[in-house]
């Protein structure tokens, strides 16, 4: 999950988002633990592919500076 956390912290409207999301959602579900963490699942899945594209995106950026 820490891709997932610096993800957030270098997309600060990423991280709004997931504010506002969370914040609707415990109103939403109150104590259903397991309904709150299930609604915001895909979510968290479209930052987790977000991240890893980024990540590939700058560790191939960087291979090809090394190359050169």
């Amino acid at each position: 999950m820490l891709l997932f956390r610096d993800y957030l912290r270098a997309h600060p409207e990423v991280s709004q988002q997931y504010h506002l999301l969370k914040k609707g959602l415990a109103s939403r579900f109150g104590a259903d633990r397991e309904g709150y963490t299930e609604a915001k699942s895909a979510f968290v899945r479209s930052v987790l592919e977000k991240a890893e594209m980024e990540t590939a995106s700058e560790r191939d950026t960087a291979n090809f500076a090394e190359d050169a």
